[in-house]
C-alpha cells in the first residue's frame, strides 16, 4: 500500500508510479477522471470506463473484454485501474478472470475508493439491480493512493466516501469517532494534513480486519455494517453507496436499541455523527421494494441471516438472526 501526500509535483509522482510497474500496462479509467488528467498517461494504452452503477454488468465486462482481446492482452499485462469504486471493481474483475487471471493495480481517485473500495480484494459486478452478486476475491499487486486527486472531486462523491469513512471510525472507537468529530469542518474543507490522516486511519481499520479473515467466513462481516439495508436503498433510489450505508447503519443502530445490544448513548454519539457530516437519514421508499432487495442478500444462508449491530463505540458484533424477524423488525422502524 503506497500513500503519497502532498507530491511537490503530482504528475511527475504519478508517472513515476506508473513507470515503476515492471510489466507492460493497460490503463482501465473512468471517463470523467479521464477527461480532466488524461495527459498524465497519453504513453499508456487504456480502456475507458464510463461513471456509474450500470458499468458493472456482464454486458459490459465483454465489451472490457473484447477490447482487451483487441489490444492483444496478454497475461504479462498488468492491468490498471484508475478511477473509483466502479473502476476498481470491473479492473479486478476482469483481470481475475480474462485469460485466467492477470496482475493488477489501482489508482483510486475518489474518497470511497481511497478508503474501502480499492482496499481489500473485492471485486464485484451487479446482476439487474442486485449489487455485487458476482464477483472475486483477489489482491491487487499494489495500490497507490494520492490524496490530490480529491481536489477534483465533487462534494457528492465526497460525500459519498464519508459514509464509509464514518463506518470505519463507528467499528475502530472512541478515538477515530473523536478524530472525525474534533476535525469536522476541516474535513468538510479538503484539508490535505487531515484528509490525508483521515485515509490512513481507515486503510489501517479496513487492511487490519482483511488480513485476519481474507475470505470473509468470520471477522471481515463486520465492513458489512450497513449494507443489507444500505445496499438495498443504493439500487432502489437515487442515492450514492455511502449516502445509502449511513442510512443503514442509523437503522441498524435503531434495531440495536430496540433488541438492547446497545444503549442510548450510543445512538445518540452515532446520530450526532451523521448530523455532524451532513447526512439525510430518512427512507423514502417502499419498504416492499427494499425486502426484495434485501431477500438477495449475499449474507442470508437460508433461514437466517449475519447481522453486525452496534453494542458500543469500537465493539460491533455479528449476530446471526432469523432472517424474518429482521423483516419484521425493520419493517416496524422505518415505516411504523
Amino acid at each position: 500500500m503506497k500513500v503519497i501526500k502532498n507530491h511537490p509535483n503530482f504528475i511527475e509522482s504519478i508517472l513515476e508510479y506508473l513507470n515503476s510497474i515492471q510489466k507492460e500496462s493497460i490503463l482501465l479509467v473512468d471517463k470523467n477522471v479521464d477527461a480532466i488528467y488524461s495527459d498524465f498517461w497519453k504513453e499508456y494504452p487504456k480502456i475507458i470506463i464510463p461513471s456509474g452503477e450500470s458499468s458493472k454488468s456482464f454486458e459490459f465486462i465483454q465489451e472490457v473484454i473484447a477490447k482487451l482481446l483487441e489490444m492483444n492482452a496478454h497475461r504479462d499485462n498488468i492491468l490498471i485501474g484508475i478511477g473509483g469504486g466502479v473502476t476498481t471493481d470491473i479492473t479486478g474483475f476482469v483481470a481475475s478472470i480474462y485469460k485466467r487471471g492477470l496482475d493488477f493495480a489501482f489508482l483510486p481517485t475518489t474518497l470511497l475508493a481511497m478508503c474501502d473500495a480499492a482496499l481489500g480484494g473485492k471485486n464485484g459486478i451487479n446482476i439487474g439491480t442486485i449489487k455485487n452478486c458476482v464477483g472475486t476475491i483477489n489482491q491487487p499487486k499494489s495500490v497507490a493512493i494520492y490524496p490530490d486527486f480529491l481536489d477534483s472531486l465533487s462534494d457528492l462523491e465526497f460525500q459519498n466516501g464519508l459514509g464509509e469513512v464514518i463506518k470505519h471510525a463507528i467499528l475502530s472507537g472512541p478515538n477515530d469517532v473523536g478524530f472525525l468529530l474534533k476535525n469536522a469542518e476541516k474535513i468538510k474543507n479538503k484539508d490535505s494534513e487531515i484528509i490525508g490522516k483521515l485515509i490512513e486511519k481507515s486503510i489501517q481499520l479496513k487492511m487490519g480486519i482483511v488480513e485476519k479473515d481474507t475470505n470473509e467466513s468470520n471477522e471481515r462481516r463486520l465492513l458489512n455494517f450497513g449494507h443489507t439495508l444500505g445496499h438495498a436503498i443504493e439500487t432502489s433510489s437515487y442515492l450514492s453507496h455511502g449516502e445509502s450505508v449511513a442510512i443503514g447503519i442509523w437503522h441498524d443502530t435503531i434495531l440495536a436499541l430496540k433488541n438492547k445490544y446497545c444503549t442510548q448513548e450510543v445512538v445518540d454519539i452515532i446520530k450526532n455523527l451523521f448530523e455532524t457530516f451532513d447526512f439525510d437519514l430518512t427512507i423514502n421508499i417502499d419498504f416492499e421494494i427494499l425486502e426484495e432487495k434485501i431477500l438477495h442478500d449475499k449474507k442470508r444462508y437460508n433461514e437466517e441471516i449475519y447481522y453486525i449491530f452496534p453494542f458500543q463505540i469500537g465493539d460491533c458484533r455479528i449476530i446471526k438472526i432469523e432472517y424474518s424477524k429482521l423483516i419484521e423488525q425493520l419493517k416496524d422502524i422505518i415505516h411504523g
